[in-house]
């Protein structure tokens, strides 16, 4: 009896029962919580170390079409240039032709006129 009046009441005993049985679900919850943390944390390292690495991409693709670009504009620029020297040449070309033709006309021009004048020279009476 002795021993029975020291015991709490048992409603304090289901209040204890109860109160233990929440610690441990809590304690378990914490438990829980800090593992997804532990893996939210690692994801999370993971996750920057990708935003670095396609930064990092991103700065090289962004050097890169720089570079294209400044190609771009000199092969546009040299093509311009290019375009003009041939038209300049097919100008040349032109009056090299038109000289040629001229030149043709005038030598078959000569050279009738000498045989008008060495058939006028034989006495044909041509």
């Amino acid at each position: 009896m002795n021993l029975r009046a020291s015991l709490p009441p048992s409603s304090s005993l289901e209040i204890i029962s109860n109160l233990t049985h929440q610690v441990t679900t809590l304690t378990e919850s914490l438990d829980t919580c800090t593992i997804n943390s532990s893996r939210l944390a690692t994801s999370l390292q993971d996750e920057k170390q990708r935003v670095a690495v396609c930064r990092e991409n991103e700065k090289r693709l962004a050097a890169r079409i720089d570079i294209v670009e400044e190609m771009l504009d000199t092969c546009q620029r040299d093509g311009a240039t290019l375009k003009q020297q041939l038209n300049e040449t097919q100008g040349e070309l032109g009056v090299c032709i038109d000289d040629k033709e001229e030149l043709k006309r005038q030598m078959e021009s000569g050279v009738f006129v000498q045989f008008l004048g060495m058939v006028g020279k034989m006495g044909t009476g041509g």
